[in-house]
C-alpha cells in the first residue's frame, strides 16, 4: 500500500536544495487541489446515482408492501360498510312498518326476527326498547327482557339519532358484541328503539 502511495506522489514532492520552501508548498497545494477536484468530479455522479437508486428502491419496496395492505383494508372496509348498511336498512324498514304494539308482541317479534335471520343472517338477537330505556320485548339466547338501558352509552346516542351503530362493547351479556339500533317515533310524540346485535367475531370473517 505504501509503495502505491509513493508512486502517486510526484518526484518534486520531497523538494530539493535548489527549490525554495515557499515554491514547494505552492506546488503541493496545486497538486492536492487538482487531485481532490479530479476525485470529486469522478465520484460525484456515482454518489448521486447511488442516492437516487437507493431512494427509488425504498419507494418501490414500500409500494410493494403498502399497496396490497391498502387494497385488503379498502375491500374489508367496503364489505363491512355494505354489511352494516344492508342490515340497518332492513331494521329501519321493520321499525317503521310495524307499530310499537305489534313489536311488543313476543310471538310477532319472534316471527319477524326469524325472517330477518333467514334472509340476512348474522343476527344474535333483537329487542324493543321504550323511551325510558326498558327492553319491553326480546328475542334471543340471553335473559335480557326488562333490562334497563337508560344509562348505556349506546342508548343515549341512539335516542338522539335516527339510526346508530355502536362500537364493540361487553354490555349485560359479558361478551364482545356490537349493535345496530334505529329510532322510530310514535303517534303520541314518544319514541321507541328497535335494536339487533352481532357477535364481534363476525368482523373477522
Amino acid at each position: 500500500m505504501r509503495k502505491i502511495f509513493y508512486k502517486l506522489i510526484p518526484p518534486w514532492w520531497q523538494g530539493g536544495e535548489k527549490q525554495s520552501m515557499g515554491l514547494l508548498l505552492h506546488y503541493r497545494r496545486i497538486w492536492v487541489f487538482s487531485l481532490l477536484s479530479s476525485l470529486l468530479a469522478s465520484l460525484s455522479p456515482l454518489i448521486a446515482l447511488t442516492i437516487i437508486n437507493v431512494n427509488q428502491y425504498k419507494k418501490s419496496f414500500t409500494a410493494e408492501i403498502v399497496y396490497p395492505i391498502n387494497r385488503i383494508t379498502s375491500n374489508t372496509r367496503r364489505s363491512l360498510e355494505f354489511f352494516l348498511e344492508e342490515r340497518c336498512t332492513a331494521l329501519n324498514y321493520i321499525a317503521h312498518e310495524n307499530t310499537f304494539e305489534t313489536l311488543s308482541d313476543q310471538q310477532k317479534l319472534s316471527v319477524i326476527f326469524k325472517n330477518m335471520k333467514d334472509f340476512f343472517g348474522g343476527f344474535i338477537d333483537i329487542g324493543l326498547i321504550d323511551s325510558k330505556g326498558i327492553q319491553r320485548t326480546y328475542v334471543g339466547p340471553y335473559d335480557l327482557k326488562d333490562k334497563d338501558y337508560k344509562n348505556q352509552t349506546w342508548f343515549k346516542d341512539a335516542s338522539i339519532r335516527s339510526s346508530y351503530v355502536s362500537d364493540v362493547f361487553m354490555g349485560f351479556r359479558a361478551s364482545p358484541h356490537f349493535a345496530i339500533a334505529v329510532k322510530c317515533g310514535k303517534k303520541d310524540g314518544d319514541f321507541f328503539i328497535l335494536r339487533v346485535t352481532f357477535n364481534a367475531s363476525i368482523l373477522a370473517q
